[in-house]
């Protein structure tokens, strides 16, 4: 974020150092982009610049160099600040690691302040007597931590109740087989959903095998001669109209040829009979 935005977000939320700070870095980029435009002006010297007086230029040059200054020990001290704190927290955590471990013991929370040189830590699980603790302590000046106070909050704990364990075992396990019940339902679900499908698929499909059956036995008795017949609905496109339309598509297999006349009173039947609009015939013989 942007420094100008970081000092308004500051101020809109009342956090006065968070505004200080952030005018503040933008103050620095200003002054430096200022003075290192000064630089290589000085540096290029173009034809184009014209000196009232060297004394005048050489006491301009004392402001810029003394307000550059004084503006860089803020900056030095801050960058000082910094850096020491990294390093206290990097040798702290290093302590921490090597020196506050113990077998039926662990640190649940820490708190490092480089400020105050304090490391204060909370311990749960067995009490450690406090002679070992000092005999810890005495090692935080071979980490470079001298002048370091180390504060240790601990929290006995002789033995786990076995009750308690025994609910918290039982617990994860429920929680886990409820997570597994809930995939394995969504799942059965699903699976249920599909064969209602399938099963409304068959009916649909059973249903209209026995309609095309019955179309099939009024035909061949308007017609002995046909022997077979294919029905099939299906979606017509045509490059003179974007719209797609129904067709029904019939192929008639008969022992003789249909006259033009039966042709339409058969396709003005199946447009009745199927309720569409478009018939497409088509004959073969056997």
């Amino acid at each position: 974020m942007p420094p100008l935005c970081t000092a308004g977000y500051g101020l809109a939320n009342g956090s006065m150092a968070m505004f200080f700070g952030a005018f503040y870095l933008f103050f620095i980029n200003a002054v430096f982009i200022a003075f290192a435009s000064f630089l290589l002006v000085g540096y290029i010297d173009p034809p184009h610049k014209r000196l009232i007086s060297e004394e005048l230029e050489r006491k301009f040059k004392r402001y810029i160099y003394a307000f550059v200054f004084l503006t860089m020990i803020p900056s030095i001290y801050l960058a000082y600040g910094l850096v020491t704190a990294e390093m206290f927290n990097a040798r702290a955590n290093a302590f921490l690691k090597k020196e506050m471990v113990f077998e039926n013991s662990y640190i649940a929370k820490q708190q490092l302040s480089a400020n105050a040189r304090t490391i204060e830590v909370t311990l749960i699980g067995a009490k450690i007597d406090e002679e070992k603790m000092t005999k810890i302590a005495k090692k935080l000046e071979s980490y470079g931590l001298g002048f370091t106070k180390l504060v240790v909050h601990q929290t006995g704990i002789k033995e786990l109740d076995e009750a308690t364990l025994k609910n918290t075992l039982l617990g994860d396990v429920a929680n886990s087989n409820r997570r597994v019940f809930e995939v394995n339902n969504n799942r059965l679900q699903g699976l249920e959903a599909e064969v209602a499908m399938l099963k409304t698929e068959k009916i649909q499909l059973a249903e209209k095998a026995k309609d095309e059956e019955k179309i099939f036995a009024e035909l061949v008795a308007q017609y002995p001669s046909v022997e077979n017949m294919a029905l099939s609905k299906a979606i017509e496109n045509q490059v003179a109209t974007a719209d797609p339309d129904s067709i029904l598509l019939v192929h008639i297999t008969a022992k003789k040829s249909f006259s033009r006349g039966d042709q339409k009173r058969i396709m003005a039947w199946l447009k009745v009979r199927v309720g569409v609009e478009k018939v497409r015939l088509s004959f073969s013989k056997p």
